[in-house]
């Protein structure tokens, strides 16, 4: 496996922050795609399109893997995403997870160091 130095990172071309939940394969079978699609997502842009929401991808995941969907939300402000996230409409978004999975997703995030 190739290793990377400390100056691949120094390079930002982009202060896009990535936000990722990745919704577990033990939710398959009990993950409610039509709620999933036609009400959440739609809740989420309520919420996150005034925050500086610029982009949403929603992934199946690869079978072998132990994930279902992975959601990828791209923001261009971290502030303004975190103060939405942390809002009480934000909050109403992760507890609205229950109603199409009964699984907790992972959170990844991060800023976006570098773009090819």
């Amino acid at each position: 496996m190739p290793t990377h130095d400390a100056s691949h990172w120094t390079t930002k071309s982009r202060d896009d922050y990535v936000f990722q939940l990745l919704h577990p394969r033990s939710a398959e079978g009990n993950f409610n795609f039509d709620y999933f699609f036609n009400v959440h997502l739609q809740k989420t842009n309520d919420v996150f399109k005034p925050a500086s929401l610029i982009q949403t991808l929603i992934t199946r995941a690869d079978p072998t893997t132990d994930f279902l969907v992975v959601a990828t939300f791209i923001f261009s402000d971290e502030k303004r995403f975190r103060k939405a996230i942390d809002s009480p409409e934000g909050q109403a978004l992760f507890a609205d997870v229950a109603n199409f999975s009964p699984a907790t997703p992972t959170v990844v995030s991060g800023v976006v160091v570098r773009e090819h």
